[in-house]
């Protein structure tokens, strides 16, 4: 199913109408057109109006907020705004959205002013990024909460580590934590680590670097226990090779590689993009698109190295992968292209791209497009108007 979400109640600006915006609502409000519209010069600290971008909660009593980053979890999904408030909806895991209730779906979305410079969300657990380091709530079963909190997990933020400002987070499935921050990855959760482990292999609990990465502009992504990071010039895997999603070959690492193995066979040319999946992983560079691992539902589908998937593809402006499909926004028009599972409606003009397990978001200058695997028709919940949001004096 694809969702349009966009910010609701917006208004257009008519002079001589004001407008503010409801901080509790996060909407544009219209005030009467009526009223005796203040002179200027008489009142210094009159509304400055300004275009804010369509989407939830775009604005704030001193200006717009804007997106900044989309969020896509198993079951819900999230945009993290300027402000550092999340705005989340869905059908999220016990706890990720910081309340009591199991199992409620959440339309209209649920806001939280949590000041986060960063957010993840996974299957069951959230994870932020502020000035304090990272915390995070939800299921603890796997460790990602640490020794103290039951393995029922929490409902209230749990500080799991110091960062600094501009680190990233990655979550994966089940219960894996990635942070990277100066060129380095440190996980927390469920890890492969090759110390400690259980009986699958895996060890849960405290921040463990992952040595053997890429070290320059590190990128991470992760995925149902694997992850695999990333720089222009390399892709490096580690976890599971289950599903063929280290691509490497078969039983080169036998079931899992408690380091990262660097991929050899990518396609060539300057700069990579890459994303990764749920079970694989996909590169494209030189116009070329290769993924490897479980590709589709089927154990016909395992790519145990990179597979070319597409070719003579103008350079992708982003990529992003879920559950058996892979998108890309490819070209000067950035027009949306999917392969595998999800069917790609006929979108331009992508700002932003994400994906994870059965559904992406796609932000264009009309708002953030939610992409299910089960339909891809169009359904709107709120097309936008015009957005304007108003600092109120």
């Amino acid at each position: 199913m694809i969702h349009l979400h966009a910010l609701v109640a917006l208004v257009a600006l008519v002079a001589p109408t004001w407008v503010a915006c409801d901080p509790q609502l996060g909407r544009v409000l219209e005030l009467d057109a009526t009223l005796d519209t203040p002179d200027s010069s008489d009142t210094p600290d009159a509304p400055d109006t300004s275009p804010c971008d369509p989407g939830f909660w775009s604005c704030t009593a001193s200006g717009c907020d804007p997106i900044t980053a989309l969020v896509p979890g198993r079951d819900a999904a999230c945009v993290l705004l300027a402000s550092g408030r999340t705005v989340c909806w869905g059908r999220p895991g016990p706890g990720l959205f910081g309340d009591h209730i199991a199992g409620t779906t959440y339309v209209p979305p649920h806001v939280s002013d949590a000041g986060f410079s960063a957010f993840a969300l996974g299957a069951d657990l959230a994870c932020g990024l502020d000035e304090a380091g990272v915390a995070c709530r939800g299921d603890n079963y796997y460790g990602a909460l640490g020794p103290d909190v039951s393995p029922r997990g929490s409902l209230d933020l749990v500080p799991i580590t110091p960062a600094p400002q501009g680190a990233a987070l990655a979550l994966g499935a089940p219960g894996t934590a990635c942070l990277v921050a100066d060129a380095k990855a440190t996980c927390w959760g469920l890890v492969l680590d090759g110390a400690e482990e259980d009986e699958a292999g895996f060890t849960k609990g405290a921040p463990t670097p992952i040595e053997g990465l890429p070290t320059q502009d590190l990128q991470l992504g992760l995925g149902a226990f694997f992850g695999c990071g990333w720089s222009a010039s390399a892709v490096a895997c580690f976890g599971s090779n289950l599903h063929a999603q280290l691509g490497i070959g078969q039983g080169i690492a036998g079931d899992a590689a408690a380091r990262p193995v660097a991929l050899d066979a990518l396609p060539p040319g300057p700069e990579l993009a890459v994303a990764v999946g749920a079970t694989h992983a996909c590169a494209a560079r030189g116009g070329t698109l290769a993924c490897w691992g479980e590709l589709a539902p089927s154990s016909d589908e395992l790519a145990w190295t990179p597979r070319v998937i597409a070719t003579d593809l103008p350079e992708p402006v982003a990529l992003a992968a879920g559950r058996h499909f892979t998108c890309a926004s490819l070209g000067p028009d950035r027009h949306l292209r999917c392969w595998g599972a999800l069917a790609a409606p006929p979108l331009t003009g992508v700002e932003r791209l994400a994906a994870a397990f059965d559904h992406a978001l796609v932000q264009t200058a009309a708002g953030v497009f939610e992409l299910g695997v089960v339909s891809a028709a169009l359904d709107p919940i709120a097309a936008p108007t015009a957005p304007v949001c108003a600092v109120d004096g």
